[in-house]
């Protein structure tokens, strides 16, 4: 195995326990994540042995639309399902050990019977007990993907780390990424943490999963693994690490709007007006930023509403896809009607909320948000509702109203926006 000066493969972390990697996944709470690669019976094999000149029947089997993903270490995708267990024994004197946790079993029409969660992907056994002596045990066994990639599952969140492994020529072989800044402000640069495993691939034979590949650049990862034979498997794993990471990230977006204002009792309509907007999102940390945005429509009338706010995500859910995020801020407005009327401008203070659904459709960094910007107040009526869609560049419709007295402003229309530049 070659490990450049830095690049570093590490077996064992405090923050990767292999002990609670494998046992959450069968005791315990779990989120469910994605099913990207769909796993059933057909996958596994299920060898049972007991000792000898014991005539015991027992059954053992999957339970039916049991097989799931389950999410550990926040990045890692890990396969489970449920078995049953059937044994012709009194269930007060007979009981199953799995990773180190003893189960008691059920009494069902004079058989002893219990279900439970097995991970998928390791290959511990599952030992049967009664009267105190070990009497048999049960393995399961994942067959090898038919496809030559097909066993291969990168999560989500190596989406934009374009992570590429070779020669993995049928073999399950799963990875998460989970990413940092490091340097100095202003010349930040991306730290990422690659943990990964394989049923049938392991760096060592006393080594249990997951493992983890650190980049500091671009420079691949090349292991000798060892499959179950013994034998050695060269694989390599590409990552592709921006040269910075900015924190402040701006972009810029128009589009033909729908325009309609007033001012005393004097009426417009434009059907068709040029819109422009701007955007920045300031990154203080993975949950919180500082956003902003200017929005500005124009024929005869002029109407400007831009606004600043602090945005925390407060939720992230449906295997961190879905984020709800919260928008607190205040919002500045200018609107003349025409060259004889005066001006209006001043502050206003709505408060907004945000949900934004990642990967949609099953498509890498597509996005599809909804968002609102509403104010209670009863002096003036104001209300901002957008829904966002795209992935580089994106698409949005957008309406903003704003009334006051007798001074009206409407716009409402499609615009398309593209990512501009990062700074800091």
């Amino acid at each position: 195995m070659r490990l450049s000066l830095i690049i570093f493969v590490a077996t064992f972390l405090n923050n990767v326990n292999a002990g609670n990697f494998l046992e959450t996944i069968t005791f315990g709470h779990v989120n469910v994540g994605d099913n990207r690669i769909q796993l059933s019976e057909k996958n596994f094999t299920i060898d049972s042995e007991f000792i000898e000149n014991e005539k015991i029947e027992y059954e053992v089997t999957f339970v039916k639309n049991t097989f799931e993903w389950v999410r550990t270490n926040d990045v890692l995708l890990t396969p489970r399902a449920r078995v049953l267990f059937k044994i012709d024994l009194p269930a007060a004197r007979t009981h199953i050990t799995y990773k180190n946790q003893s189960l008691a079993l059920q009494r069902k029409n004079d058989r002893a019977q219990t279900q439970m969660y097995i991970s998928l992907f390791d290959n511990s056994p599952i030992e049967i007990f009664h009267n105190h002596q070990k009497i048999g045990e049960v393995k399961i066994k994942v067959k090898k993907s038919k496809t030559k990639d097909g066993g291969l599952l990168i999560d989500y969140s190596c989406s934009r780390s374009n992570i590429q492994v070779d020669n993995i020529d049928g073999e399950y072989f799963v990875l998460g990424c989970r990413k940092h800044r490091v340097g100095d402000f202003g010349n930040e640069k991306q730290m990422l943490e690659l943990l990964w495993f394989s049923p049938h691939l392991k760096l060592d034979k006393n080594t249990p999963p997951p493992y983890m590949s650190i980049f500091f650049d671009s420079t691949p990862v090349e292991l000798e693994l060892l499959d179950q034979k013994g034998n050695l498997k060269k694989i390599k794993i590409s990552a592709k690490l921006p040269k910075r990471m900015h924190r402040l990230r701006t972009a810029y977006g128009y589009g033909p709007y729908a325009f309609n204002s007033a001012f005393e009792k004097t009426e417009r309509n434009d059907d068709i007006a040029p819109a422009i907007m701007l955007y920045f999102n300031y990154n203080l940390d993975k949950n919180n930023s500082i956003r902003g945005f200017e929005a500005a429509v124009f024929k005869d009338a002029i109407f400007n509403n831009a606004g600043i706010y602090y945005a925390n995500d407060i939720a992230k859910i449906l295997d961190n896809r879905l984020i709800i995020t919260t928008l607190i801020g205040f919002q500045a407005l200018y609107f003349k009607f025409n060259d004889d009327s005066p001006t209006k401008n001043g502050f206003i203070f709505p408060q907004g909320i945000e949900l934004l659904y990642k990967h949609a459709f099953g498509i890498e960094n597509y996005i599809v948000s909804y968002g609102m910007f509403l104010d209670p107040s009863e002096s003036y009526d104001y209300q901002n509702l957008w829904i966002r869609w795209g992935k580089n560049y994106f698409w949005e419709i957008n309406f903003i109203g704003w009334q006051e007295n007798e001074t009206m402003a409407k716009m409402w229309g499609l615009s398309v926006g593209f990512p501009f530049k990062g700074f800091f």
